[in-house]
């Protein structure tokens, strides 16, 4: 939903840093072949083979904070007793450009030390170059997306309350909406997503760090809802219905 705010952010600045004019356009990409690549990085990051993980990344990636070679050093000091691996890729989206391609999914990261155990769900927005037949990594970044609550059960007359349309400004209004047993929001020009309930007020979304808080007067009425998302948030107020 919104957290595509920040994604486009984090976009813009990765395209930015990547998109150097070249003479000639590059071949459409395959997103299976641009797939396959992406797993086989991870997997040789995950078994600390420093080679065969820097073939799939330039030399002058823009890493997130750290550079190649950097982030080989640290591969290739892997203490034998951590282990870090990775998940399934997941919600693969491509943006092909002129003389790149953006890529979005989300992965998780685990990460082993003395037999303790942690995992983390990231967002990457990595975008690639064509250098001789290969999509090559050049600029990346992540977005770490905090654990997802144990969802609860609402009383579907406190659903029922928050069901009508929600104004930030002109133009930019949330539909919630019921579809039977299923709550769900649907924002200005964006496919519906469905709400899950943290409380009786706050809802989210599987792999979003968003939070949708409603907020009633002292009258106990709905009267608009704030969207919080790392640290920002913007609020709506309730508006009349509309066809």
């Amino acid at each position: 939903m919104r957290a595509t705010f920040l994604v486009v952010l984090a976009v813009a600045i990765v395209v930015a840093a990547a998109c150097a004019p070249s003479p000639e356009p590059v071949a459409a990409v395959a997103p299976d072949e641009l797939a396959a690549r992406i797993r086989a990085r991870l997997d040789a990051a995950a078994r600390g083979d420093v080679a065969e993980w820097g073939t799939f990344v330039a030399e002058d990636c823009i890493c997130g904070l750290e550079t190649k070679a950097a982030i080989e050093r640290a591969m290739a000091g892997r203490p034998p007793g951590v282990k870090n691996w990775y998940g399934e890729v997941l919600d693969l989206r491509l943006r092909p450009l002129a003389h790149a391609v953006v890529a979005r999914y989300r992965v998780a990261e685990y990460t082993e030390v003395g037999g303790h155990r942690t995992s983390l769900q990231v967002w990457r927005t990595e975008t690639f170059e064509q250098k001789e037949g290969d999509w090559v990594l050049v600029a990346g970044a992540d977005t770490v997306i905090p654990p997802e609550p144990t969802a609860v059960a609402v009383d579907p007359r406190i659903l029922h309350d928050y069901v009508g349309q929600f104004e930030y400004t002109p133009g930019a209004v949330d539909r919630v909406f019921l579809d039977g047993d299923h709550f769900f929001v649907q924002p200005s020009g964006e496919p519906r997503v469905e709400l899950l309930a943290e409380s009786e007020s706050t809802f989210f979304a599987k792999g979003e760090p968003w939070r949708l808080t409603f907020v009633r007067d002292p009258q106990g009425r709905v009267t608009g809802l704030v969207f919080r998302d790392q640290g920002q948030e913007w609020t709506a107020k309730r508006v009349p219905d509309t066809p």
